[in-house]
């Protein structure tokens, strides 16, 4: 036997599938870190979630769609290997999700978003905390090198020295004004004492008028 779908009931499935899979794109676009397109996977997402819901509605309604849907799997293959376990994770969830509302279960539907989104909150927060917990001894045993030029002069060929000079650098503030000049603070790694020497000897040769200060990290 089979029931027809009304056209209110799949209107509702297919506006409520349409707005949750643009909410999980974008989810997907703004909380994750993938070496795929963002674009690109954030579309199949929203496709994959109002084709399931569509499917799962269509097939609902009858016994003998839902008998030969087994045999429709059977046939097709997807041979698109997902090789991130974080975009697995979202297509599975996303399928979940489409499966409820195709089957009416709105309400299920709403509380799986909700949790997904506090856990895919979580889980980018934990990230981004070990990403700069990772990153501050390496700034810790870092010096400080400062430099002030006349505002005429080029950052570019400071920042050739530092390349030069260095075994690592990175520039945490830059300012510059007509009357205060340019004046740049980074975080420098040397080798030893005679590279800060001709470090500041050949910045003296390039701005004769250039004023530099340099200190050093305590040691804890």
């Amino acid at each position: 036997f089979s029931v027809t779908i009304t056209f209110i009931d799949a209107l509702t499935i297919l506006i409520i599938s349409l707005f949750i899979g643009l909410y999980f794109r974008f989810l997907f676009n703004r909380f994750t870190n993938t070496f795929s397109s963002k674009i690109a996977f954030g579309n199949s997402i929203l496709l994959i979630i109002v084709s399931v819901a569509a499917l799962i509605a269509v097939v609902k309604s009858s016994l003998a769609l839902s008998l030969g849907l087994v045999g429709a799997l059977s046939v097709v293959r997807f041979r698109t290997a997902v090789k991130e376990p974080f975009n697995l994770a979202f297509l599975l969830l996303s399928i979940c999700v489409g499966i409820a509302i195709g089957a009416s279960q709105y309400l299920f539907a709403l509380i799986l978003t909700i949790l997904s989104t506090f856990m895919i909150l979580l889980i980018y927060r934990e990230r981004s905390n070990k990403k700069k917990r990772s990153l501050m001894p390496l700034l810790e045993e870092m010096d400080t090198f400062a430099i002030a030029i006349p505002s005429n002069s080029s950052i570019d060929k400071i920042i050739t020295k530092l390349f030069e000079y260095t075994e690592f650098f990175k520039v945490v503030s830059y300012d510059s004004s007509n009357d205060n000049g340019i004046n740049l603070v980074a975080k420098i790694r040397i080798n030893d004492q005679y590279s800060l020497i001709e470090l500041e000897k050949n910045m003296l040769m390039e701005f004769p008028k250039a004023s530099i200060n340099f200190y050093s990290s305590p040691l804890i």
